[in-house]
């Protein structure tokens, strides 16, 4: 009868051991993303912003690798501008800053392709 206590008693002891070291050297969990941090990955998005004082128009801009990122206390939508041609030409290659906060809207596309062919059927309207 001692000798089977002493068994159930190793078992059990052995059994802490293993279980406790499989705990201390687990690998932690990444901690979760940040809810207001974002990547879109390789969509291309047009992020149209609130007009400044309510009432004039709204003012929009095109990013590729887009991402919400923090800077101190605001987040941001931050991307690359595309090249759309001569008439945005100062802006390719740029990478922009639109406050999360002035954005009204945000349209996802597939691709710039997409993008380009929506702008210039607005060109010939």
């Amino acid at each position: 009868m001692r000798t089977r206590r002493g068994v159930i008693c190793l078992v059990a002891a052995t059994i802490s051991v293993v279980v406790g070291i499989s705990f201390a050297n687990g690998d932690k969990p990444a901690p979760p993303a940040d809810p207001k941090e974002h990547d879109f990955g390789p969509k291309v998005l047009i992020v149209q912003t609130r007009p400044k004082d309510g009432r004039g128009e709204s003012s929009s801009v095109i990013l590729e690798k887009a991402k919400v990122c923090r800077l101190a206390d605001q987040y941001f939508v931050v991307g690359s501008a595309p090249d759309m041609g001569p008439t945005f030409r100062l802006y390719n290659g740029a990478v922009i800053w639109t406050p999360l906060s002035e954005v009204a809207q945000i349209i996802e596309h597939d691709s710039l392709d997409k993008v380009k062919k929506i702008y210039s059927l607005q060109k010939a309207d």
